[in-house]
């Protein structure tokens, strides 16, 4: 018994559908997107570690890599989450938002690794049923992008509005005088100046990082955290 065995016309490709269900046997649709989560966020941290320890050395370490506890608890949480994710079949848009996630990884800029990672949080967290870990995760890690990211670049673009409210705030518990971004010593002669690094606006995105963490590992799925848009917005108001 003959079997009719396609032949592809000459001058066209062979057809690549047998690579794509190669990849798809090899690797299921959770590792994919733990992959996705894993490497910018692991590529981001050794860009953090490095500069620490090129600025502190081995006091970095002590120092925590100038990363706060939150954030590293919050990366091991979403990887303990992603460690349990569960199989499925890669679909074509996962191929294509993964080649943007590792294109913008392998540029050896860690800021682009933590824009990778937003955009890879974004995407699973849309693609990935309500409630599962892998959801869970990509919520996590969308909100651990803020403190790393997205919470300096916008004090450092727009700091002066900040540094004004946050001198105004301490001048108002304090009762002391204020001029511009000065604040006069509560108890002797003298001004505190507000700086970026000692503005209490840096603690908005770690608050909402440890909300976000602690509501996510527990599995609370209330509207508040787990909607894709509520997670957003938290990150953006950091």
């Amino acid at each position: 018994m003959s079997v009719p065995v396609p032949i592809a016309p000459a001058g066209w490709a062979p057809s690549t559908e047998a690579g794509v269900w190669k990849l798809r046997a090899w690797l299921s649709r959770g590792e994919l997107f733990a992959g996705l989560l894993i490497i910018p966020c692991v590529n981001g941290f050794a860009g953090r570690i490095i500069e620490a320890s090129h600025e502190f050395g081995w006091r970095a370490v002590i120092a925590g890599f100038d990363v706060s506890v939150i954030a590293w608890l919050a990366a091991f949480g979403s990887l303990r989450l992603v460690l349990r994710t569960g199989g499925g079949q890669i679909r074509l848009m996962d191929l294509i938002a993964a080649s943007a996630v590792l294109i913008l990884t392998a540029v050896p800029v860690p800021k682009l690794s933590w824009v990778a990672l937003t955009l890879s949080s974004i995407y699973i967290s849309r693609a990935s049923l309500p409630g599962s870990a892998i959801r869970r995760a990509a919520l996590i890690c969308l909100a651990l992008t803020a403190p790393m990211v997205w919470g300096p670049a916008l004090m450092h673009a727009y700091f002066e509005p900040f540094q004004i409210v946050d001198a105004w705030l301490v001048a108002g518990i304090t009762g002391t005088e204020r001029l511009g971004n000065l604040v006069r010593l509560a108890n002797g002669p003298g001004y505190l100046m507000i700086e970026g690094p000692c503005s209490s606006f840096h603690n908005i995105s770690l608050a909402i990082l440890a909300s976000v963490t602690t509501s996510q590992m527990v599995g609370i799925t209330c509207a508040v955290y787990g909607n894709w848009d509520g997670a957003c917005s938290r990150v953006l108001l950091s």
